[in-house]
């Protein structure tokens, strides 16, 4: 959709934004919760600020609500990046992706500390998450990206697409097929007796 579009290119204009996309999977041991304006601003002034961000392990989430957890940082932790010092847990990520299709994908994630499982593909509301089959919010991470809260632990994670225009789009091609093959039927059952006769 447009508004995606422009968020994804907007996205690709910030200093640093290359060092996110190498990989296609991030786990940050804390999230900072700000507004993607605010996040901008600070990046003008730290051009350096993702990179930063990725040492340290700290994710940017910019959704309008932000559920209470103790790996959420106040936004003020961006001011003075330089001097912090989280004492960050080496965190081995272990990521398999078991199954891939175009609207979903299945992983095992094994990881030791509770954070935020970053997946580096556009996020759209019509993304739903699972964590071992129950369905868990799906976060706006750098405006642009999805990811997931993840406790400690092996999971099996799905990230999948269900939209009402998609669904609304099969219901009515499904009707249509029906109606067709009715009024075929009907029809070429109508023309056999006239023929015969």
């Amino acid at each position: 959709s447009y508004p995606i579009n422009k968020d994804y290119f907007a996205f690709l204009s910030l200093p640093g934004h290359d060092e996110l996309l190498k990989k296609k999977f991030h786990f940050f041991n804390h999230i900072v919760p700000i507004s993607m304006p605010d996040f901008t601003r600070k990046l003008r002034h730290q051009p350096k600020l993702i990179s930063k961000l990725l040492k340290n392990k700290i994710g940017v989430v910019t959704d309008h609500e932000y559920p209470r957890s103790p790996i959420y940082l106040r936004k003020d932790v961006l001011d003075k990046i330089e001097d912090i010092d989280l004492h960050n847990p080496r965190t081995d990520l272990n990521v398999q992706v078991i199954q891939y299709k175009a609207n979903s994908i299945r992983l095992q994630v094994t990881t030791e500390h509770a954070g935020l499982l970053t997946y580096t593909d556009t996020w759209d509301e019509g993304w739903h998450a699972k964590i071992n089959g129950i369905p868990v919010p799906v976060l706006r991470i750098f405006k642009i990206l999805k990811g997931i809260e993840l406790p400690p632990g092996t999971h099996e994670i799905e990230f999948y697409f269900r939209n009402w225009v998609l669904i609304s789009f099969l219901i009515m091609n499904g009707t249509f097929f029906v109606v067709f093959f009715i009024t075929a039927g009907k029809f070429i059952l109508s023309v056999r007796p006239a023929r015969r006769a």
